[in-house]
């Protein structure tokens, strides 16, 4: 949940992780994760120079996925950092020509959602496998499924009312207008 344009709240970001097993936000100093069985803090960063508008968790594992953001961001919002947390450092930083508005995880895909377009990433090495043309998409709507055996990402198509599903283990798409619930194979 983005937060970002709450006028007086430093929480900037809230989300859970794939399995719903932890948590993470950001903040206008940095970010925190909790587990939540037991509840317990796993980890958190404070930034004497900026916040953290966006993040993701890969599971329960040390990479996160950071994006500046609050009023003096850590980073550019134009910019995915790829954190480890072990180490406390970046190990990765994918760059773009306009503001990040959602990036997803799986532990096998980088997804980062732009305003129009939506790019897709191997996690292994941040090398780009695809990307994909969207309507106007200012909220960052994309899901992704995080099932290991289900390759699946649903996201705004590029008409209004469109719903491309992507099925990336058959390569497939389908299409559905939400108006009608009319699907279209492709």
């Amino acid at each position: 949940m983005n937060l970002q344009d709450s006028p007086c709240n430093d929480l900037l970001y809230l989300c859970f992780n794939q399995d719903n097993a932890c948590f993470a936000g950001g903040t206008n100093t940095g970010f925190f994760a909790y587990n939540c069985e037991p509840f317990t803090e796993t980890t958190r960063k404070n930034f004497s120079s900026g916040g953290i508008g966006i993040i993701e968790m890969c599971y329960r594992t040390n990479i996160l996925a950071l994006v500046g953001g609050g009023k003096v961001p850590r980073y550019p919002r134009n910019k995915v950092m790829m954190w480890d947390d072990v180490n406390n450092r970046c190990i990765g930083e994918l760059s773009f020509p306009s503001d990040v508005r959602a990036v997803k995880l799986r532990r096998d895909m980088v997804v980062v959602v732009l305003d129009r377009d939506i790019y897709i990433y191997n996690f292994q090495d941040l090398k780009l496998l695809e990307n994909r043309r969207t309507i106007v998409n200012t909220k960052g709507l994309c899901a992704l499924c995080p099932h290991t055996n289900h390759r699946v990402m649903a996201f705004p198509g590029k008409e209004r009312g469109l719903i491309n599903v992507e099925l990336f283990d058959i390569q497939r798409q389908v299409c559905i207008w939400h108006n009608t619930w009319k699907c279209i194979f492709k």
